[in-house]
């Protein structure tokens, strides 16, 4: 869907049919080195280990929230990615 639009947020669950949260990461960010700009990416996860949360940074991704997620939580971390 990406490749598709343009979007003010991704929000990537890490684990997913086919691809992986951070294989889909790595590749939307080498993408953008190509045809430029950034689109913050936020990820959902499970798993919130510190070296979870180390190799979703490490991929690309601009933060990390653990499930369950606490809504107001999100709504902080999408107001701060997109600058508001």
């Amino acid at each position: 869907m990406w490749e598709q639009g343009k979007f003010d947020l991704i929000i990537m669950d890490l684990q997913m049919p086919v691809m992986d949260g951070i294989e889909a990461t790595m590749i939307i960010r080498e993408r953008e080195l190509l045809r430029g700009g950034r689109t913050p990416i936020l990820a959902i996860t499970a798993h919130a280990y510190d070296e979870d949360v180390a190799r979703c940074l490490a991929a690309g991704m601009d933060d990390c929230l653990a499930k369950p997620v606490n809504l107001r939580t999100m709504m902080e971390t999408i107001a701060r990615l997109l600058g508001r």
